[in-house]
């Protein structure tokens, strides 16, 4: 009696791919594989037809039951996913069945690009830095998936009160590369981090208040945005779904030293009377 077992290869070869596991919007060829290997022809020859049986969304395209290939595109939800593979013989009998996992975005690491500079403005409460992101988790590709920042009102006191209730906007929805030696999911972008000028104190009558050396002084301050993060898959035009929320925070102290850090990554900070320095990158940087 022949044996009929499905193979799925995925658009993406991740080295280190996790059994049974692919992302939301994988592109995955569908055969099949028959032992002995002298019952191949007669299996097909009757018909093999891969179907959808149960879980979470997906679409089979170019299906061809003389050869028992199909196309199958994950879709924008993660969980459990059943297929089964069918003879179209004149009394239909199921082969076999294949179970995979479909994994969605679920973080984000993300770090100030290595090598790259503090932004300050001298004599300013001010700083910022330039950032990459890699999209969680890894041993999956993303390859077929974008993502883009939400919005969310700012919250803010003391130097940066001005800036309490700034609306973060929506970013533009921007692409992902998987590298497949790591399984890696790389945002093809760069995320500029920075903080407003923080407001110096003043006194009853408005004047700035100074410290021994006439440098103006800071109060207590804080500014915080919880930005929401979305993906969806390629082709899609809805909002997407917010996967992570990523807190940007930025204080200053009484000296006006500006400390800031989204989410992951490391605290930058630049002192009041350093000089100015702009968004650099470090020398081919890709």
């Amino acid at each position: 009696m022949a044996n009929v077992k499905g193979v799925l290869t995925p658009a993406v070869a991740i080295v280190h791919r996790g059994k049974g596991r692919y992302g939301v919007g994988e592109v995955i060829q569908l055969s099949v594989t028959v032992t002995p290997l002298g019952a191949l022809a007669a299996v097909l020859a009757d018909g093999v037809k891969w179907k959808l049986k149960s879980g979470v969304a997906g679409r089979l395209s170019l299906v061809n039951t003389a050869a028992g290939t199909a196309t199958l595109t994950l879709g924008s939800t993660g969980g459990d996913m059943g297929l089964e593979v069918w003879s179209e013989a004149a009394l239909p009998a199921k082969l076999t069945t294949v179970n995979i996992k479909v994994v969605a975005p679920n973080g984000v690491i993300f770090r100030k690009v290595p090598g790259s500079t503090i932004a300050h403005v001298q004599y300013a409460a001010h700083a910022g830095f330039i950032a990459e992101a890699d999209i969680e988790p890894i041993g999956v590709s993303f390859a077929n998936v974008e993502v883009r920042e939400g919005k969310f009102k700012a919250v803010a006191a003391g130097a940066f009160a001005h800036e309490n209730g700034v609306e973060h906007p929506f970013g533009p929805w921007l692409g992902i590369a998987c590298v497949p030696l790591t399984g890696v999911n790389h945002w093809l972008a760069n995320d500029r981090v920075e903080s407003s000028h923080g407001v110096a104190r003043t006194d009853a009558m408005g004047a700035a208040v100074l410290d021994e050396q006439g440098r103006p002084m800071f109060g207590p301050s804080s500014f915080e945005w919880n930005i929401p993060w979305h993906y969806r898959v390629v082709g899609e035009i809805d909002n997407g779904t917010i996967f992570v929320y990523m807190v940007h925070k930025q204080t200053v102290e009484v000296t006006g030293r500006v400390t800031i850090k989204k989410h992951t990554s490391e605290s930058c900070a630049a002192n009041y009377s350093d000089p100015t320095t702009g968004f650099g990158l470090p020398p081919n940087y890709p």
